[in-house]
């Protein structure tokens, strides 16, 4: 029987153990000190990401004023708008912030994260290891058709009397039977069969409204938007004109799902990406545009670290009636100028940071 002994090799145990610890203590100061620096460079990126949007969120605005001041005077006094680009002209949607908000940009574990900015977040549970996979956006999840799906809690949407839900499909196969897209059982939400895409409607005992769709092809990116109105059921496939349905909604206790019906059936066989659902119903324009600013992202940045977020302001402006000089209060509103804010937000270190450039633009026409 052989021993181990380290008499021979110059050192004893207890040195071993010594110089061990102090490898060891070397090597996480040394990996401390690189994620530190990767944590400063992250912070540097974010920096520099955010001024750019900033210069080019007022250069933006700069281009509507120059194309006619009823650009800008025509705009709503403390609405958010977003910029976006839309053919080969820039375009401040008014689009607001989806209420949750998927963009499976994860590459790891067993939850999706609610980026939007409102609380309480809903973040996804995945059950039975659905693949990270590429999206049409950054990454996406790759449901297999028999038993992968993703659960939230409860349901995002407030209240029943209006609501929109988008999403990003990419089917495997044209599958023969149901897989729900975005469904909260016996309510509303998106599905497809053999191809076809249904935008369902339930009053709480299983009767839908069926709103369907051209068959779409497999293996290709397809965005579909259900909108609700209180009344009207709207489907709408790649940005085109809707078909619709009208019906009444019962609210059910049923989780929202993403990639199947329920814990046991109609699973969707293939990828989703971009889940964003609003409390309203968005307009035909509006799904246009969300449609056509998912492929350039002009107002939501996806990149490895985090996402940004843009939005454009606009408040009037009164001068001093003696020396003409702008005015906290009081004074002449003047018509011919009005003040910007271009604000910039991003995830860092488990909180949102917000940057904002302000600026006064005036009619260069009159």
């Amino acid at each position: 029987m052989m021993k181990k002994t380290f008499k021979n090799k110059g050192f004893m145990m207890i040195e071993v153990l010594v110089a061990t610890s102090i490898i060891t203590v070397s090597i996480l100061v040394a990996m401390a000190v690189a994620e530190k620096s990767v944590y400063v460079s992250r912070q540097a990126f974010h920096t520099s990401q955010a001024a750019f949007l900033l210069e080019e969120g007022a250069e933006t605005v700069r281009i509507f004023r120059d194309n006619g001041w009823s650009n800008i005077s025509g705009l709503t006094v403390s609405t958010n708008y977003y910029p976006a680009f839309s053919g080969n002209t820039w375009v401040l949607s008014t689009t607001s912030n989806p209420i949750a908000y998927w963009n499976f940009n994860e590459t790891s574990g067993t939850t999706a994260t609610d980026t939007s900015d409102f609380l309480p977040s809903h973040p996804a549970t995945l059950i039975n290891d659905p693949i990270w996979s590429t999206g049409i956006d950054g990454n996406s999840l790759l449901f297999n058709g028999s038993n992968t799906y993703a659960s939230t809690s409860t349901s995002p949407i407030p209240t029943l009397s209006k609501f929109s839900i988008s999403a990003w499909v990419n089917m495997s196969v044209n599958q023969s039977g149901w897989g729900s897209i975005v469904i909260k059982r016996d309510t509303y939400g998106l599905e497809v069969l053999n191809g076809f895409i249904y935008a369902n409607i339930g009053n709480g005992t299983s009767s839908w409204i069926n709103t369907v769709s051209a068959p779409l092809s497999a293996g290709v990116w397809h965005h579909v938007v259900q909108t609700y109105d209180g009344a009207t059921n709207r489907l709408y496939v790649d940005g085109g004109a809707p078909v619709s349905g009208t019906g009444t909604l019962i609210d059910t206790a049923n989780n929202l799902l993403i990639g199947s019906w329920n814990t046991t059936s109609e699973f969707f066989n293939g990828k989703i990406d971009e889940v964003r659902i609003y409390d309203r119903a968005l307009t035909a324009t509006e799904v246009t545009a969300l449609h056509d600013s998912i492929v350039i992202a002009p107002d939501t940045i996806s990149n490895a670290i985090g996402i940004f977020k843009r939005k454009v302001t606009i408040a009037n402006v009164n001068r001093d009636n003696t020396t003409k000089d702008i005015v906290n209060s009081g004074g002449t509103p003047d018509s011919g100028t009005k003040l910007i804010t271009v604000t910039v937000s991003w995830p860092e270190g488990g909180v949102i940071v917000t940057k904002t450039l302000q600026f006064y633009i005036s009619d260069i026409f009159s």
